[in-house]
C-alpha cells in the first residue's frame, strides 16, 4: 500500500475514533440527564398529597328507629290510707302480706266522744222536727213565716246529724281497692295525726311499666306501639314485648331535664315484682327491605343532599340522594339516589 493510502485510512480511524468518543460521551450525558429526571419526577411525586378513601357498601335491608329509656315496674293500682283526723289506734284488721277486697275494713279508731256527739244531734234533731210538725198542724196559731223559720232550724240539725255521722264514719278506714297490704306503719294504741299514712295496699293483679321519656324523644312516642323489655333480674336474652298504652300529658322537670312519663303493659310474669329496673326499646318507626347507608356519608349542598360513591382508578362520583328513615346504629334510609351495593365514601384522607 501506497504512503498515501496509509494515511487516507489513518485519519479515517482517527476521525472514526473521534465521533465513537463523542458518542459515547452523548449517550452518557443523555442517561445522567434521564436518571436526574426521573429522581426528580418520583421526588415531586412524593410530594404531592394522596388521597385515600374508606367506603361502605349500600345494602339492603330492614332499618329500625327505636327509643331507648330505663323503666320500673309499677302495679295497676297503690294506695296509701290515712285517716282525715288524728286519734288513738283501736283496731287494725290486717296485716303485711294480707289480701283485701275493694270496701274491706283495715283501721278503726276511738270514737271518743263521736257517738255521744252523734247521739245528742239525732235527739236534738227529733225535737226539731215534732216542733215543726206542732207549728204545721196549728195553722191558726202560726203564721208562715215561723213555720218557714222552723223549717230552716230543721235543716239545720239535719246538717249537724250528717255531719256527726260522716265524722264517726271516718273513725273506720277501708281498702279503696282489691290487693294485697304491702305496709302497715302503725300499732294499736298508737296516736296517730291527720293524713299519716296507716297501711299501704297494691293492686298486683296487673304490673305494668313506667318510664320516663326526654323531650327530645317523646314527640316519636305514641300509643300501641310495640317495645322490647329487659329486666335487670333476669338474663339479657329473655326479651319481653310490651305496649305503649299510656302517656302523661303534663312534663316532669328531672335534674333541669322535662321528661313525660310513659306506661307500658306486658304479658303477665310471677318472677316480676313492683320496683324492679328494666330497659326499655319502643320501636318507633320500621321499613323493610331498604337502601340504607351510614348518616356519615350523606354530605348537604345547599338544600340538597349527595353522597359520594368510588368508582374504578380511585374515581370519585357525586350523586344526589333523598333520605328518609334515620334507625339506628347511624343508618338511614336512601329513599331515592342509589340502588344498593354502591360503594360509599364515609371519609376521605389525605397525605
Amino acid at each position: 500500500m501506497c504512503k498515501r493510502n496509509k494515511e487516507v485510512y489513518y485519519k479515517f480511524d482517527l476521525n472514526l475514533i473521534n465521533f465513537m468518543t463523542r458518542r459515547k460521551k452523548y449517550i452518557i450525558w443523555i442517561i445522567i440527564l434521564l436518571a436526574i429526571g426521573t429522581g426528580v419526577y418520583f421526588f415531586l411525586q412524593s410530594r404531592k398529597p394522596k388521597t385515600t378513601y374508606i367506603t361502605e357498601n349500600a345494602v339492603r335491608g330492614d332499618l329500625a328507629q327505636t327509643v331507648s329509656v330505663t323503666g320500673e315496674i309499677i302495679p295497676k293500682n297503690e294506695a296509701g290510707l290515712s285517716f282525715q283526723f288524728g286519734g288513738e289506734v283501736s283496731q287494725l284488721y290486717v296485716e303485711i302480706g294480707d289480701k283485701v277486697v275493694k270496701g274491706q275494713r283495715v283501721a278503726q279508731l276511738k270514737t271518743g266522744t263521736l257517738l255521744e256527739n252523734l247521739a245528742q244531734a239525732e235527739k236534738a234533731l227529733e225535737a226539731q222536727k215534732q216542733t215543726y210538725k206542732d207549728i204545721k198542724e196549728k195553722d191558726n196559731v202560726y203564721s208562715d213565716e215561723q213555720r218557714r223559720a222552723q223549717k230552716a232550724v230543721v235543716e239545720q240539725y239535719e246538717s249537724a246529724a250528717r255531719e256527726a255521722k260522716v265524722n264517726l264514719a271516718r273513725t273506720i278506714l277501708y281498702s279503696p281497692i282489691e290487693g294485697v297490704i304491702t305496709q302497715k306503719n302503725v300499732n294499736i294504741g298508737e296516736i296517730v295525726t291527720a293524713n299519716q299514712q296507716i297501711v299501704r295496699v297494691m293492686d298486683k293483679s296487673e304490673l305494668k311499666i313506667r318510664a320516663d321519656v326526654p323531650e327530645s324523644d317523646i314527640v316519636k312516642i305514641a300509643l300501641n306501639q310495640k317495645a322490647d323489655v329487659i329486666f335487670d333480674a333476669l338474663s339479657s336474652n329473655e326479651i319481653a314485648f310490651a305496649e305503649v298504652v299510656e302517656i302523661d300529658p303534663a312534663s316532669t322537670v328531672i335534674q333541669d331535664v322535662v321528661y313525660y312519663g310513659v306506661k307500658l303493659k306486658y304479658p303477665a310474669d310471677s318472677r316480676i315484682k313492683p320496683g324492679m329496673s328494666v330497659d326499655v326499646n319502643v320501636k318507633t318507626a320500621e321499613k323493610k327491605n331498604v337502601v340504607m347507608i351510614p348518616i356519615r356519608a350523606v354530605k348537604i349542598e345547599g338544600a340538597k343532599e349527595y353522597v359520594e360513591i368510588l368508582k374504578e382508578k380511585n374515581i370519585t362520583e357525586k350523586i344526589f340522594v333523598i333520605t328518609g328513615l334515620r334507625g339506628d346504629d347511624g343508618m338511614v334510609e336512601i329513599s331515592s339516589g342509589l340502588s344498593g351495593e354502591e360503594n360509599v365514601i364515609t371519609l376521605t384522607k389525605t397525605q
